[in-house]
């Protein structure tokens, strides 16, 4: 080819780079597609990783080494592995966990189900805290935990007063709620919930307290009035007349326990509500009927709240393990004497169960209130028993335990 040529045909191509060039520029439209990125010059987002997001992938690793270790513990019997995964600066938790394992190590269902847990999500605080979401394997219930590093160990623990934040105050017609920073989150559906419960014990009792109450939502149990590891509470204060005083702790602690996420906190919380509402309404709204008999009190606040068919009161019907209405042996140990019983969540669930038993089997709410009432009159409660009822105390209890039976294995 000569020269001239050569030239020629660089100069045309030259030329139609330039025009191509010039029309991209331009914005003209022209219809060559663009070519894909080849694979080998795409950024890996592996190698793109944020050290942000590096560091919660070891945080998570962290707390799901944990995680594994405590159910370990549960599954051995070992209890210091168990109690390893929680800060022993905090009394308030490592007593809970400390009682919630001997519990765990007795129950048959430690034994028979299957453990173990998944970190979900995590949400890294400023005070030095993660909030976990953890999810459990065999249901995929969920609960909220949170964490802080120890000796290079992610460990159970809770905000401190000082990591909480100062106390916010939030005012209704009705309640008064105290909360905290660190749940700011939740804290507008506290309100939503608390008034649900107050109609909810309208509708059931026909009253409610006509005084305003005070709410208290604590992120810790070391920072509740009682730390004991019950989720709520209520109290009167003796200073400031009839001032009711409400405590809950937040889905947001190790104490809370699991959930269906399907079904979300809110239900378990507006049910322990509820449960303190109606024990206030008790004493305020109906002049606290029935003193020294604590079902009564107890079982009717359980009855309001909607708390039925417990898994605890299955299992003790079918072992035949159900705390006597009285004690034969005089020794107290029954549902009359609430303080004496160990089993506390057995006794909340068969108190239920005879306000229910009364209100299904003998005329509803008003017989209720007349066998409280009568036994004010009487301080006996076979005596009042027989006269409200009808019935004698013997004859009552076995038609109970029937109705036990009949509620919670013949129709399961």
């Amino acid at each position: 080819m000569k020269t001239s040529e050569v030239i020629q045909k660089n100069t045309l191509l030259l030329i139609c780079i330039l025009w191509i060039l010039s029309a991209c520029q331009s914005g003209i439209p022209h219809s060559t597609p663009v070519p894909a990125i080849p694979e080998t010059y795409r950024i890996s987002t592996e190698t793109a990783r944020s050290p942000v997001i590096d560091a919660e992938v070891v945080i998570k690793a962290g707390i799901q080494k944990t995680l594994d270790d405590y159910n370990a513990g549960l599954e051995q019997n070992d209890k210091t592995l168990f109690m390893a995964t929680l800060d022993s600066n905090n009394p308030a938790l490592w007593k809970f966990a400390d009682w919630n394992f001997n519990y765990l190590a007795r129950s048959v269902s430690t034994r028979t189900v299957k453990l173990g847990m998944k970190v979900a999500q995590i949400k890294v605080l400023p005070q030095g805290l993660v909030l976990a979401t953890i999810a459990r394997d065999r249901d995929g219930w969920i609960a909220h935990w949170y964490f802080r590093k120890v000796d290079d160990r992610w460990v159970l623990s809770e905000p401190t007063i000082a990591e909480a934040g100062l106390p916010q105050t939030l005012k209704n017609d009705n309640f008064t709620f105290k909360t905290y920073p660190i749940a700011e989150d939740i804290n507008a559906r506290y309100i939503y919930l608390m008034e649900k419960a107050r109609a909810h014990v309208q509708k059931d009792l026909g009253r409610v307290p006509e005084s305003k109450v005070n709410i208290s939502i604590f992120p810790a149990a070391g920072m509740s009035p009682n730390t004991t590891g019950n989720l709520s509470g209520w109290y009167t204060s003796s200073t400031s007349g009839e001032t009711d005083d409400i405590y809950i702790l937040t889905p947001t602690t190790y104490f809370f326990g699991f959930y269906d996420p399907t079904a979300g906190w809110e239900p378990d919380f507006e049910m322990l509500l509820t449960h303190e509402l109606a024990r206030i309404a008790y004493i305020r709204s109906f002049g606290n009927p029935g003193q020294g008999i604590d079902w009564f009190f107890e079982g009717l606040a359980e009855y309001v709240a909607g708390y039925d068919e417990m898994p605890v009161v299955k299992t003790a019907v079918q072992e035949n393990t159900i705390i006597p209405i009285l004690d034969p042996s005089g020794r107290k140990m029954d549902l009359a004497h609430f303080a004496n019983v160990e089993n506390r969540a057995l006794a909340y669930g068969l108190a239920e169960s005879l306000v229910t038993f009364i209100v299904e089997q003998y005329g509803g709410l008003d017989t209720f209130w007349s066998l409280a009432k009568s036994y004010d009159q009487t301080q006996d409660i076979k005596k009042t028993i027989q006269e409200t009822l009808g019935v004698s105390y013997e004859a009552f209890d076995t038609a109970w335990r029937a109705w036990l039976k009949d509620d919670y294995i013949n129709r399961n």
